[in-house]
C-alpha cells in the first residue's frame, strides 16, 4: 500500500517538473518571438512631396498607406506632350507664299503665265496640285492631332492612392 502511494507520489513529482520545463520552454520561445518581432507605428506626414512618397515607398511598399485628398487632377497640370510633325509640313516648300509662286509661274512682277513650256509629265506642271495635297494632309494632321492633345489634357486622371512612377507608366501605357 506504501509502495502504491509512493509510486503515485514519484509521478506527481516528474509530472510537476516536466510541466514547470515545458512552462518555462514556452514562455522562453515567448519572450524571444516578442522581443525578435518588428513592431510598425504610425507615422503621418502631411503633404508629402514626391521624393519623400517615392523614398518612402521604396522602403515600405506593402504598408504604406496615402490616402488622397484629392482623388483627381487634369492631366495638363503634371503632362507635357511635345508633338513634332515631319519637317516636310513646317517648310517653306508648303508654307512659303514666294514658293507657291513658282508652282503658279508667277512671277516677281505680277504677271502670270498661263502655258508654260513644260511636258505633260514634268512635275512643274503638276507639281502645285501635289503640293496642295500635301498642305491639306500636313495641316489635316496638325489639327486633329492638336484637338487630340487638348481633349487628352482635358480630360482628369483618377487615383484614390498615390502612385509610384512605374505604376504610373503602366497606367498611362508609356
Amino acid at each position: 500500500m506504501f509502495k502504491a502511494i509512493f509510486a503515485n507520489v514519484q509521478v506527481g513529482i516528474y509530472s510537476t517538473r516536466l510541466y514547470i520545463i515545458l512552462l518555462m520552454t514556452g514562455v522562453f520561445v515567448l519572450i524571444i518571438y516578442t522581443s525578435s518581432e518588428t513592431r510598425s507605428q504610425q507615422i503621418i506626414i502631411r503633404n508629402p512631396s514626391s521624393q519623400q512618397f517615392q523614398q518612402l515607398n521604396s522602403k515600405y511598399p506593402s504598408i504604406l498607406s496615402c490616402p488622397c485628398t484629392h482623388t483627381s487632377i487634369q492631366r495638363s497640370t503634371f503632362m507635357y506632350n511635345n508633338v513634332s510633325f515631319h519637317p516636310f509640313c513646317t517648310s517653306a516648300f508648303v508654307r512659303d507664299p514666294v514658293w507657291l509662286q513658282y508652282w503658279t509661274m508667277t512671277f516677281f512682277n505680277g504677271t502670270v503665265d498661263r502655258s508654260p513650256p513644260f511636258d505633260w509629265p514634268d512635275f512643274r506642271k503638276t507639281g502645285l496640285k501635289f503640293i496642295n495635297y500635301v498642305t491639306t494632309y500636313c495641316d489635316f494632321a496638325m489639327t486633329t492631332v492638336n484637338k487630340m492633345l487638348d481633349i487628352y489634357h482635358a480630360e482628369q486622371f483618377f487615383s484614390a492612392q498615390p502612385l509610384n512612377q512605374m505604376e504610373f507608366n503602366a497606367l498611362e501605357g508609356e
